[in-house]
């Protein structure tokens, strides 16, 4: 039997870029939720060196709108990533849709100077570009990951609150210091140099790695070999019919799509809350806002790690462990949302609950989207990639409740019925994906491999 790889291993520097892409990814998506603050703030009000910056008449609708937007361009190319990194793999998806992410951003001040309009287009187009990198992960963990290490995976996926952890600080200190421009110009530079590193070191399979040692390929291509749930066939005639109708299927929309509405509205409108109901500046904004994806990330880890624990003990069936996550990331988030939208509260009481709901949420990704590899490991990314659709409307129908709720007065009263709007729509998605989900291999993920064999001892006709 193969012996485990050591360390640094092309393997784990696939888990470091991930993690780093999947922070990134969110970099460039939430830097307008801290910055746009400034942006917009009348610069009477300030003291700082911002003071000359321009800064625009935008109205709360506007604002709302340009944040929004995003999840358009999101829902068009996540559409079709799935299944492009399903037929052809992630990196070249992934690279150049960070790539191209990444010039966006340093334009984007200078757009803004031009019209609001155009802003706008910018980031639709920003959608487009990073919303490749989401469902083309999960197909290279397919073939990168052995099965009982994949909750581990998709946990990379969570970095995206350790992205808006650091985000959030870094823009607000940059904004103080240097002016709302500074957060594109020091964010998009970043996401360049990551893209360098990334076509230089990764890979869409162990077979296709030029560096890879044959020790680790054995390794990986033995213990995925070992789970017969992973059939290894290839993914070219998608049973479309079958997967759309397929409960266990609609089990990970639905939970995508409740989780999709909290998730979008929570990142793009925190700061907005924080600033508007508790009442602190940029830069205490920032750190504040960033407490919560903190605790998000590393309950991703924690919980990715107990539910591999769980599936390699065998105690407990694979849907088991993914109801006992999907119950902490969806009901005690909902019940904590419920006190926050009925108790005015002191501020420290609401940060630290603001911190529990988002930190429980981050246990969703050893729920749901691992289990797109769980039920259909030849069309993870084409499962995801359409349950990121889903998610993204609802996360756009989310932030337009929050626009239309506040439109006239972003106070505590307006907020209360955002967060039991929230709360519900999170449960009811929970609910549907444990009563309807499951474990198993769906009998359609091979259906190539089955026609073939049929094929084969079919008798001839003489």
């Amino acid at each position: 039997m193969s012996s485990k790889p050591g360390f640094p291993s092309c393997t784990s520097i696939l888990y470091a870029m991930t993690m780093s892409g999947t922070a990134l990814n969110y970099m460039l998506r939430v830097n307008l939720s801290i910055a746009i603050v400034d942006m917009t703030k009348p610069s009477n009000t300030t003291v700082n060196a911002t003071d000359n910056v321009t800064r625009f008449d935008w109205t709360n609708l506007e604002k709302n709108e340009l944040l929004a937007i995003y999840l358009w361009g999101y829902v068009v190319s996540v559409s079709f990533g799935g299944r492009l990194a399903d037929k052809y793999g992630g990196r070249i998806l992934i690279g150049s849709g960070m790539l191209v992410s990444s010039v966006l951003t340093l334009f984007f001040p200078v757009v803004c100077k031009v019209h609001l309009y155009f802003a706008i287009a910018i980031r639709f187009l920003l959608g487009v570009t990073l919303g490749t990198y989401f469902p083309a992960i999960l197909p290279m963990g397919v073939k990168w990951i052995p099965p009982l290490d994949r909750s581990k995976f998709a946990s990379n996926l969570a970095a995206q609150g350790f992205g808006v952890a650091v985000t959030l600080p870094l823009c607000g200190y940059l904004i103080h210091y240097l002016g709302w421009e500074s957060v594109f110009y020091v964010t998009g530079s970043i996401c360049l140099l990551w893209c360098v590193i990334w076509f230089s070191t990764v890979y869409d399979s162990p077979g296709s790695h030029p560096r890879i040692s044959a020790e680790e390929k054995n390794y990986i291509e033995t213990k995925i070999k070992e789970d017969q749930k992973s059939s290894g066939e290839n993914p070219a005639n998608l049973p479309w019919k079958k997967l759309y109708t397929s409960l266990p299927v609609w089990a990970v929309f639905l939970a995508q799509m409740g989780n999709g509405f909290y998730h979008f509205t929570y990142t793009m409108q925190l700061p907005t809350y924080i600033n508007d109901v508790l009442h602190f500046n940029i830069s205490s904004n920032g750190v504040l806002s960033c407490l919560p994806f903190v605790g998000y990330y590393f309950s991703s880890l924690l919980g990715s790690y107990v539910a591999d624990e769980m599936l390699k003990s065998k105690k407990l069936a694979t849907f088991t462990v993914r109801r006992i996550m999907i119950t902490i990331s969806f009901f005690i988030p909902s019940i904590m949302m419920l006190v926050l939208a009925f108790y005015k509260m002191h501020y420290i009481a609401a940060v630290t609950l603001l911190i529990l709901i988002h930190l429980s949420k981050g246990i969703s990704i050893c729920g749901y989207v691992a289990n797109a590899m769980d039920i259909a490991p030849n069309y993870s990314g084409t499962i995801f990639g359409s349950a990121l659709v889903l998610g993204s409307l609802s996360g756009w129908v989310g932030n337009k409740v929050v626009g239309y709720l506040t439109k006239k007065h972003s106070d505590f009263e307006s907020w209360k019925t955002v967060f039991i709007i929230i709360s519900l729509v999170s449960a009811a998605g929970g609910l549907f994906f444990i009563i309807f989900g499951s474990g198993e291999v769906q009998e359609w993920n091979q259906v190539k491999k089955k026609v073939e064999e049929n094929k084969e001892t079919e008798p001839l006709n003489v």
